[in-house]
């Protein structure tokens, strides 16, 4: 929840949810939305999330680079 609010008051930030798999309990999906890519690069940077992947509690299985259908 730390990080959800770090990262929700990034500049750039639209999105931040965190889902629990109904299958998994252990999985955890997180949703994130950035305005743009610099947006989304420089939160990738940010001290809180380098600390949170700092733990090794957490193993990044996809992410997805999306377009907006409008």
């Amino acid at each position: 929840m730390k990080l959800k609010v770090a990262t929700s008051n990034e500049q750039g930030n639209i999105l931040f949810n965190i889902h629990q798999s109904k299958e998994d309990s252990l999985k955890i999906i997180i949703w994130e939305c950035f305005k743009n890519e610099a947006a989304f690069k420089e939160h990738l940077s940010s001290k809180h999330l380098q600390d949170f992947l700092n733990l090794n509690v957490v193993e990044i299985e996809n992410g997805y680079v999306t377009k907006l259908i409008e």
